[in-house]
């Protein structure tokens, strides 16, 4: 872990941390749940993302269904297992090929695959985790899928570029690149994403209002 990037990083994303921490904050409050446990479910489920976008690009799913087992060998189950293996391949795959990756389709695809695996497969499993704040859950995955199909659009990253072009760095976001050693060896600086504070402002904003409404 680098110290120094570390440091800089919080220093220069402190406007994020902190609309973070406010925003949080109001919807643990108008849930009436501990703090706490809203910042710990946003840890988890970011954290979480950042693990599964590894996996994503360095395992090969598809080696599963070279076992000899009857149910791996099962038709339904190959069926089904082929079709969770291509969306997850959408990413590692489809999704790094400049040429495919900004069709109509594949985008769609990508914000399926964004949403799925950054946290709406969690919130699935949460609904059995009842102490847990599983709205932040959501939060975070509409958050993540907006960043990249719209900020990094608006806002070219060198970072997320780095990414593309080594796709085993820079996993996002940044802060955990850092704590575990996978940032890009040629990134000297830091990325700052205090940009990512608009979409979480107006998504709060949003989820605040529904809220309210659905009392």
């Amino acid at each position: 872990m680098n110290i120094d990037l570390l440091l800089k990083n919080i220093t220069i994303n402190t406007p994020f941390y902190i609309i973070l921490i406010i925003c949080l904050f109001l919807i643990s409050s108008i849930k009436n749940k501990n703090f706490y446990i809203t910042l710990f479910s946003f840890i988890f489920v970011t954290f979480i993302g950042y693990v599964v976008h590894i996996f994503s690009h360095i395992i090969d799913f598809r080696i599963l269904l070279n076992i000899k087992h009857n149910f791996i060998q099962n038709k339904y189950f190959k069926k089904y297992y082929n079709i969770f293996v291509s969306l997850i391949e959408l990413h590692s795959v489809t999704h790094h090929e400049s040429k495919n990756n900004k069709s109509g389709i594949n985008i769609a695809k990508e914000a399926c695959n964004n949403l799925l695996f950054q946290g709406v497969g969690l919130y699935l499993i949460a609904l059995i985790i009842k102490k847990m704040d599983i709205n932040i859950f959501i939060l975070w995955a509409i958050l993540y899928t907006t960043i990249h199909l719209i900020n990094y659009n608006l806002v070219p990253c060198k970072e997320h570029i780095n990414h593309h072009k080594d796709p085993d760095t820079n996993y996002g976001i940044e802060i955990y690149d850092i704590l575990f050693d996978t940032k890009n060896k040629n990134d000297e600086s830091v990325e700052n994403y205090n940009h990512y504070s608009i979409n979480l402002i107006i998504l709060t904003i949003i989820y605040l209002i529904f809220s309210k409404f659905s009392r």
